[in-house]
């Protein structure tokens, strides 16, 4: 084995015009149902994730400066139902919120791929599906009902809520002075919804992509249970069932629209070798295999996104700064993987195999529109998994 040597990682140049709120998606949609019923908060903590803290330091805007998705735009109420062939999805969602807290709304991401997961169903149906960036809960829950048919979903999101935020606290559709966080209100969709769902139930937990010790991003494999990012126990800790589900069942991982901050893009992709690797079920009758990579297969991660086109001053050019920076780290990554380096500059394990991340197009032509909103070009699915050279 060759002596480790310190090497310069390969990182992707950062965007010229990194976002300062959620740009707002173009399209436009007149939600079928809305009920007036308002939810109690049933949670107060504050955030766990450290970058949310740092992002309001550094941004003196963030606290004043509301996000609206088009979505809500027509809509008053806090509450949504969306009409699907043989069932119904209720959703309590936010209606304007700071950067931070956009999970607490609805965006169009979530509803292509909430539509692609119908159209496709045969792709779902009986897989264990990982939902990162779950946010509402909508996409997690058009997965586990009949018209999909997921066996098992686990919606995961980082556990932040409006408190350092009390003067919009009444803007997320919660009581004035109240708090209702998003893994919270995620839960709470959940439970609502329960008697719509399938024989696939939907899961909540905790998942931030900053956080180095969580289990589902480790190599070699871990199947301990995970620790809370602040240290304190509570209900939405992965356990070691959760692990072995993880590792064992789940072939599917769902993302929409959660391209649009840099730092959390460059998170994603660095996650990406780890979370996307599956062994291989074993038959202990079957006949030792002689190349490595045949013991791996990849997950495949779906990715709903809007390809945000923006004028960038300092290059003179229309750009999508989102996507080029999402393409920039897949490259860079890639050439990481190349060259066996690690995320802190030594060798990688000899042990882990040879992979490259590989994304394609999803092919919409011909998917049915289920919801009334603007479906438009810039809305797009992308197809992530490991190839093994």
């Amino acid at each position: 084995m060759r002596k480790s040597t310190k090497r310069k990682k390969v990182q992707p140049k950062p965007s010229n015009n990194p976002p300062t709120e959620k740009e707002s998606p173009s399209t436009r949609i007149n939600p079928l149902e809305n009920d007036s019923q308002d939810k109690k908060p049933q949670d107060n903590r504050n955030s766990t994730s450290s970058w949310i803290e740092t992002h309001l330091l550094q941004n003196s805007q963030a606290k004043s400066d509301l996000v609206l998705s088009d979505i809500h735009i027509h809509s008053t109420s806090p509450q949504t139902t969306f009409i699907l062939p043989t069932s119904r999805i209720s959703i309590n969602h936010g209606l304007a919120t700071t950067l931070p807290l956009v999970g607490l709304q609805i965006w169009a991401g979530a509803l292509v791929m909430s539509e692609y997961m119908i159209w496709k169903q045969h792709l779902f149906s009986g897989k264990g599906v990982l939902e990162v960036g779950a946010g509402t809960g909508l996409v997690s829950l058009v997965a586990g009902t009949r018209d999909v048919g997921a066996k098992k979903v686990i919606a995961t999101d980082i556990h932040v809520g409006p408190d350092e935020d009390q003067e919009h606290t009444s803007a997320v559709g919660c009581k004035k002075g109240g708090s209702s966080g998003v893994l919270s209100l995620l839960k709470e969709n959940a439970i609502s919804n329960e008697e719509t769902l399938g024989n696939g139930t939907v899961h909540v937990r905790e998942l931030d992509l900053i956080d180095d010790t969580c289990p589902l991003f480790q190599w070699p494999i871990q199947r301990t249970a995970c620790k809370s990012i602040d240290g304190k126990p509570h209900d939405f800790q992965f356990t070691k069932e959760d692990m072995d589900w993880f590792h064992d069942e789940c072939s599917i991982i769902i993302g929409a629209d959660i391209i649009y901050v840099d730092f959390v893009t460059f998170h994603l992709v660095k996650r990406l070798p780890v979370l996307l690797l599956k062994t291989q079920p074993q038959n202990s009758t079957s006949k030792k295999r002689k190349v490595e990579s045949s013991l791996w297969e990849s997950r495949v991660l779906y990715l709903a996104l809007e390809k945000r086109v923006q004028f960038c001053k300092n290059e003179c050019r229309v750009a999508i700064p989102a996507w080029e920076f999402l393409v920039r780290t897949i490259d860079a990554m890639n050439l990481d993987l190349e060259g066996r380096i690690q995320d802190d500059g030594e060798d990688m394990d000899g042990a882990f195999p040879d992979v490259r991340i590989c994304m394609d197009a999803v092919d919409l032509q011909g998917m049915p529109q289920l919801f009334d909103y603007e479906r438009n070009k810039e809305l797009e699915i992308h197809r992530l998994y490991l190839s093994f050279p």
